[in-house]
């Protein structure tokens, strides 16, 4: 009796661990492979340096392990760019010849118990037709003005794929020469690094080597709407 049963038994285990389709065939489960798509797209880098020659300052997308572009208007970009597929974590979205510099920058001058991190730097003056009054802090854009104060400036930041949103408190630095500053608790916040530039940005030298993210910036009181490069900075801006 005991042996019946312990056949029957090691019948049925295997009969389940065969299940058979309708064709007699062996089930089998199909495993995606992992796909590492930043290295793909770094391998795609040396064709868009080529393209710097003679684009510089153009829109540039590389997603996928492909090079698309260039354009000279960012909205052409990010048309193409949204339809990336949402599994494809990484993408490359950058100007030529400018957001892929790694430079080694540095910001204004702040005290420790009153630190200004995010910085708005003298790129983005230029591009959107921004001054400043240092008295009361004033900003002037296109006949529109917005007094900060003490306050410092309100800039609203925007990832251009999840649409997340974030307000950060910003000063106009007179040292810091490209577009913005990040801590990395904005950054997470915004969940900013799907689109990113190639290289580093370093703040001071190349031991604090900082990631370049793509943001969009508005400052909804002087009507401005714009793409800008994020420097993410280190760990250690967090700890001030």
């Amino acid at each position: 009796m005991y042996k019946a049963l312990l056949i029957c038994a090691l019948l049925a285990t295997s009969a389940c661990s065969s299940s058979p389709n309708a064709q007699g065939s062996q089930a089998k489960v199909v495993v995606s492979p992992v796909v590492d798509w930043k290295q793909l797209n770094d391998q795609a880098l040396p064709e868009a340096e080529r393209l710097a020659q003679t684009d510089a300052g153009s829109w540039i997308l590389i997603a996928g392990g492909k090079v698309l572009g260039p354009w000279v208007d960012f909205q052409d970009a990010w048309a193409r760019a949204s339809v990336v597929p949402a599994e494809q974590d990484h993408a490359y979205l950058y100007r030529l010849g400018i957001d892929d510099a790694e430079p080694v920058f540095y910001l204004s001058p702040f005290l420790d118990n009153d630190p200004h991190w995010v910085q708005l730097g003298r790129r983005c003056w230029g591009e959107w037709g921004l001054t400043i009054a240092a008295a009361n802090n004033v900003w002037y854009r296109n006949g529109k003005s917005v007094t900060w104060g003490d306050m410092e400036a309100r800039i609203h930041l925007f990832t251009p794929a999840e649409h997340s949103e974030s307000q950060v408190r910003a000063v106009a630095s007179m040292m810091f020469e490209a577009d913005l500053t990040l801590r990395p608790s904005d950054a997470a916040i915004l969940g900013a690094g799907r689109f990113t530039a190639p290289g580093y940005a370093y703040l001071f030298d190349e031991s604090n080597p900082c990631k370049k993210v793509l943001v969009l910036v508005r400052v909804p009181e002087l009507g401005i709407d714009v793409p800008a490069m994020a420097f993410i900075l280190p760990e250690f801006s967090e700890r001030l």
